[in-house]
């Protein structure tokens, strides 16, 4: 049986296990984009996100160990020319692999987004990287639709326009 429930400072050594294993896998894969992180680090960026009051960081655990996270930030601002927002970003969604494919990062997105609602934020948003074609049929399930693209440009390799 899978339970979600908000991470503690107790988890802080299974948290940094699982962010390493979703981190080194992408650096191996994807090494323009992503860096394999050191231990500490892993365990720097997990104990900030405990601290900081506006993020939040849900666990799944399956018989008492933690095999998934969900991570996501509070935003309620008001930018210029754009109506005010009130919405959640989700950061990170890992589940270890031979947890996958069991449902258990819906239940963490389902959970960010029950947390949203009954604090009042009207929306979630997150990003996907456009080699990641798994996980846009993923939230593509739960009605996320692309509301901008973002742009990048490796300086090291790009001509100049003619």
């Amino acid at each position: 049986m899978t339970t979600i429930r908000p991470a503690n400072s107790d988890d802080i050594e299974a948290l940094v296990d699982l962010v390493g294993e979703f981190f080194d896998d992408d650096a191996e894969s994807f090494p323009t984009i992503y860096a394999s992180e050191s231990r500490e680090e892993r365990f720097n960026y997990i104990r900030s996100v405990l601290a900081e009051p506006v993020s939040h960081l849900d666990v799944a655990l399956v018989d008492g160990r933690i095999v998934g996270l969900c991570a996501f930030d509070e935003a309620r601002t008001k930018r210029l020319g754009f109506a005010r927002d009130n919405h959640i970003t989700v950061h990170l969604i890992s589940v270890t692999k031979d947890h996958r494919r069991q449902g258990i990062a819906k239940r963490l997105l389902n959970s960010a987004h029950d947390w949203a609602k009954a604090n009042g934020f009207a929306a979630v948003r997150l990003n996907v990287w456009e080699h990641n074609a798994g996980a846009q049929s993923f939230y593509a399930t739960f009605g996320y639709q692309t509301i901008t693209r973002r742009l990048a440009v490796d300086l090291n390799s790009t001509r100049e326009p003619d």
